[in-house]
């Protein structure tokens, strides 16, 4: 790690599973365009994936409170085709500004996100994830889940007892409640990776509309 690595905001799970990620996301990409990143955190998956795909125009977000950890990475590191990030609260819609609102996203990706939303704003980016995906368009979701309301192993159901112990809104959510926001707003589930770490790659698409 170089010096001006230690002096950026850091997350060593990002470093970790960037990799894995990548091996499973980078394929889906072949021919995308535009990927938004909702919760983008310390920009590292955004600075490094980007620079492995070059011809993806990377827009990256966070909500205003944690802006300030993801703008410096982006300022020292970010090659050309990542934009400059926004302020995004899923809760409110339109997420991406007038000069962006005839562009429609080929991807969604948002990485350990939802165990940290609350129930509300999980519900909010379904629901607005389909008012600006258009069919065939992507929603990716890294991070850990349950199953039939069961933990997939001991050490996610500790990590579930931290999380509510700290804001107690927030979870590890039940694959079944989400992939029925992701039908309620015309998605349908692809494919249920298992990734390392107890996280799963989860790939929703689109659906034509009715």
């Amino acid at each position: 790690m170089n010096n001006l690595e230690t002096q950026l905001p850091h997350s060593e799970p990002c470093e970790r599973n960037k990799h894995a990620i990548f091996n499973v996301l980078a394929p889906l990409l072949a021919h995308t365009e535009f990927l938004l990143e909702i919760g983008s955190g310390t920009g590292q998956h955004a600075v490094w994936m980007a620079k492995q795909l070059p011809h993806v125009k990377w827009q990256p977000s966070e909500t205003e409170h944690y802006l300030n950890m993801l703008q410096p990475r982006l300022d020292a590191e970010a090659p050309d085709n990542v934009l400059p990030p926004l302020t995004i609260d899923v809760a409110n819609y339109p997420w991406l500004p007038s000069t962006q609102e005839n562009e429609s996203p080929d991807v969604l990706l948002t990485c350990n996100t939802l165990h940290i939303m609350s129930k509300h704003h999980v519900e909010a980016l379904w629901k607005h994830a389909g008012l600006l995906l258009q069919a065939g368009a992507l929603a990716i979701v890294y991070g850990p889940f349950k199953y039939n309301g069961d933990f997939t192993t001991p050490s996610n159901a500790g990590f579930d007892v931290w999380l509510k112990q700290r804001d107690a809104v927030s979870g590890v959510r039940d694959f079944e409640w989400v992939n029925q926001l992701a039908s309620d707003n015309g998605f349908e589930c692809l494919t249920d990776h298992d990734m390392p770490a107890n996280n799963q790659f989860i790939v929703w698409q689109k659906l034509a509309a009715n």
